[in-house]
């Protein structure tokens, strides 16, 4: 029997890059790999950290404020102009995005994506447990 010689060998990552299909390794406090993130245009990766909260991959109780903007992050890194697949890809990523910033509105939080993005009517129903 052959012993690691460290501690991290022979252990998958905890925490991937949230992009859809990525799966880099990155720190739990990142959202996404490098390319991933630089990716996003300028004003979603603002919009990211200003609703990240120091803390939240360790307790994992994100507000829906960041759920709505990491949502449409994810979405918006997903879709590639005139590419069916990549269309079908980023949707459920969009329509979970509505979902979590009309669930912020509707606690009085504010729209976290205002400036971002114009709001549809797009319709989720989280799964029963």
């Amino acid at each position: 029997m052959t012993l690691p010689l460290f501690k991290s060998e022979g252990r998958r990552p905890t925490h991937t890059c949230h992009a859809h299909g990525c799966g880099t390794p990155v720190p739990p406090a990142m959202f996404m790999c490098r390319s991933h993130w630089y990716a996003l245009r300028a004003p979603m990766r603002a919009a990211v950290w200003r609703e990240y909260r120091r803390g939240q991959e360790v307790d994992k109780r994100p507000s829906a404020r960041y759920l709505a903007v990491q949502q449409r992050a994810v979405g918006e890194v997903a879709f590639k102009p005139n590419d069916e697949q990549a269309a079908k890809d980023a949707a459920p990523y969009l329509i979970k995005s509505e979902y979590w910033r009309t669930r912020a509105i509707s606690a009085g939080a504010g729209d976290p994506l205002e400036g971002l993005a114009a709001p549809c009517l797009l319709t989720y129903r989280p799964e029963a447990p």
